[in-house]
């Protein structure tokens, strides 16, 4: 849903400060539908941060919360960072 305000945040980051961060604990489906459900799926979410990012708002990525036992395997976490660089958020 932020994407659908991309316009305002374009012209916010251009009279002000504006910075729009997305959490993102992870990208394994089985902790995401644990963690999340019924929200925006982590890849969809890390596709508005680069949606943002390319129109000149500044965006990140927020790693959290990084639940033990679900998503703090070394793995896990590897692979949601990979998948943040991957797709340039």
């Amino acid at each position: 849903m932020i994407v659908r305000d991309l316009d305002l945040l374009v012209e916010l980051s251009q009279c002000t400060d504006c910075t729009v961060n997305m959490s993102v604990p992870t990208v394994t489906e089985d902790a995401w539908q644990a963690l999340n459900p019924g929200m925006a799926h982590p890849l969809q979410r890390l596709r508005a941060v680069r949606t943002l990012a390319n129109a000149g708002v500044q965006a990140g990525v927020l790693v959290t919360p990084i639940v033990l036992g679900l998503t703090s395997q070394p793995a896990k976490l590897e692979r949601t960072l990979a998948a943040i660089a991957d797709l340039g958020a």
